[in-house]
């Protein structure tokens, strides 16, 4: 176990990792023949978690760099808290994987870099699992060009937690947050009834206190602009989160559309119940 445990997950946290384990795997052996494929771990952690149960499992790094059967050229692991990232870079080097190199920085800045850094016709598969809403949505409008799966955790009370029930708590602060994750003003979407205040009888715009479906709809159309498929693969509930995550194509080509279709079926049903 590391020195710096990583407090981070629930329930859902085996589930997603599964089905990470079963794409990457799947993902990587039916394209390696053909591309240079690359794996990317944007919020890597320590490699170890101790979830809210307080029980400790493999996080996904640890999981993909101790899986001997995927065929990926690099994997690149990201983590901006330094401590942490200390611990993923010892997991690396006592793995002996030549091939896997850690980040110390912000995954919004780091993504694009490293795609950058590979021809045009690489293979990428993604994994971002984030803190909160720190995902922006600009980085993926950016990515969305080149050849990606992307394997995403949408946190939707995440979003209800920096969006308040009254329009009129909306401080400039939580806008920018809201702008920056959805990538365009919401407010008017989320803040859509009236109610009037029980001292001074005046209106004041309200949102649903529970917007987890609304929200990854809303999500979801907004991927729809820049990607050419969009899936939710799987919906995780439990006590105080909500999440739904998403399977992201930025490729065009009919036969990739189908190969993930192919894997999305079998995930949903053997891993999703």
């Amino acid at each position: 176990m590391t020195t710096s445990n990583h407090h981070f997950g629930g329930e859902h946290t085996k589930k997603k990792l599964d089905i990470l384990e079963y794409y990457s795997t799947c993902y990587s052996i039916a394209l390696n023949r053909y591309f240079k494929c690359v794996y990317i771990d944007a919020f890597a952690g320590t490699g170890e978690i101790i979830t809210s149960s307080n029980e400790e499992i493999i996080g996904s790094a640890k999981l993909i760099i101790e899986n001997e059967n995927l065929p990926f050229k690099h994997l690149h692991f990201i983590e901006e808290d330094r401590k942490r990232y200390r611990e993923l870079r010892k997991l690396i080097d006592s793995s002996g994987k030549t091939n896997a190199r850690a980040h110390c920085g912000d995954a919004n800045t780091e993504i694009p870099e490293i795609i950058k850094a590979y021809p045009a016709n690489t293979r990428f598969l993604i994994f971002l699992d984030p803190y909160g809403l720190h995902i922006k949505y600009e980085m993926l409008r950016e990515i969305s060009g080149a050849k990606l799966d992307i394997l995403m955790l949408f946190n939707a009370r995440g979003v209800e937690r920096v969006a308040p029930i009254e329009r009129s708590s909306l401080t400039n602060e939580r806008i920018n947050k809201l702008f920056e994750f959805f990538g365009s003003d919401i407010e008017n979407q989320l803040y859509t009834t009236e109610q009037s205040n029980l001292f001074d009888g005046q209106a004041t715009l309200t949102r649903e206190r529970k917007l987890s479906d609304k929200l990854s709809k809303l999500y979801r159309r907004k991927l729809e602009d820049n990607f050419s498929l969009v899936k939710t693969i799987a919906k995780f509930q439990g006590r105080g989160t909500e999440f739904s995550l998403f399977l992201i194509l930025s490729n065009e080509s009919k036969s990739a559309r189908n190969l993930a279709s192919k894997f999305l079926r079998e995930i949903r049903k053997n891993l999703v119940k």
